[in-house]
């Protein structure tokens, strides 16, 4: 009996925490969403490829991951612990900041994202790392479940 209700515990404390990864993961997808619509609509330039392939790297992993908890919602099995599920917020925090940033930027001119601000966010998001992390996490999940 007790056993079960500290089960129950560690389960509700632990799907609080996928929920705010949950909540993260979206935000983040739909930002990146309205990156990839801002540089579609506008002149292709070399920093506007690198970013639209990092972001969409980064998609695929924040999709992934939402995935993944989705999926444990459905079959009690929790693949990502805590420390998991922080580190993603973490990621994720930092990645909104800076994809707010370039729409703010877009929203007050495109002229001014293409002239001065696009090449900076394409070296802060290289310089970030976040794909690389987003993988790490990953591949780290893949080798528990092995």
């Amino acid at each position: 009996m007790i056993k079960d209700s500290v089960n129950a515990e560690l389960s509700s404390s632990l799907m609080l925490h996928y929920l705010k990864s949950v909540q993260s993961l979206s935000r983040v997808i739909k930002q990146i969403g309205k990156v990839l619509s801002v540089l579609i609509d506008k002149r292709t330039t070399v920093a506007e490829r690198a970013i639209q392939e990092e972001l969409a790297l980064c998609a695929e992993f924040e999709s992934f991951f939402l995935y993944s908890l989705s999926k444990a919602f459905k079959k009690k099995c929790y693949c990502l612990s805590e420390n998991d599920c922080l580190k993603l917020r973490q990621i994720n925090i930092k990645l909104n900041k800076q994809l707010q940033a370039f729409i703010k930027a877009a929203k007050y001119n495109l002229n001014y994202l293409e002239q001065y601000f696009e090449h900076d966010f394409w070296l802060e998001l290289t310089n970030s790392k976040f794909a690389e992390q987003l993988s790490h996490i990953k591949d780290e999940i893949e080798a528990k479940k092995h």
